[in-house]
């Protein structure tokens, strides 16, 4: 699924040369988790209804690729203004927090998201690719469950 995200968004990229980007790097929080306590069938699901979720959110405005076990990955030419991409986000965000399975008592799934957007946060696809995930990171170690931009960081000379 990598390879085959890759290629599309190289060719989407390609095609809307003078469109504002972003990449978005979505983790599902606590999967192994999941796993452990209500078991594989249960985190199964979990994955299945968040991929249907973020689908839905990106619509044909975007590719989606699962590229790891709980990790997604979205590239989107930036048809919308950037506040109103961070309000897409968030909701997506919210919606997947909104899930309960019961199943798993009652605990909800929730989703770390890093967000790069181009040309700012860079021009070519794996520098947006790089930084979208270093956001995803700083989501993590901010407790999870949100979103966080690329921030770019200043030389100190």
């Amino acid at each position: 699924n990598r390879r085959g995200f890759l290629e599309r968004a190289v060719h989407m990229n390609k095609e809307n040369p003078d469109k504002e980007a972003l990449i978005i790097f979505a983790d599902l929080d606590h999967l192994k988790e999941i796993n452990d306590c209500f078991g594989h069938m249960e985190g199964d699901f979990a994955i299945e209804h968040c991929a249907s979720i973020i689908r839905t959110c990106v619509g044909e405005q975007g590719i989606v690729g699962r590229i790891g076990g709980d990790e997604f990955v979205i590239y989107m030419c930036k048809t919308e203004s950037k506040e109103r991409a961070v309000t897409r986000i968030q909701a997506l965000a919210d919606t997947v927090k909104n899930l309960s399975f019961a199943e798993m008592n009652g605990q909800h799934v929730t989703i770390s998201i890093g967000i790069a957007f181009a040309p700012e946060h860079g021009t070519c696809y794996m520098d947006l690719y790089k930084n979208a995930d270093t956001a995803l990171y700083e989501t993590k170690q901010n407790g999870r469950d949100g979103y966080f931009l690329f921030q770019k960081q200043d030389s100190i000379i």
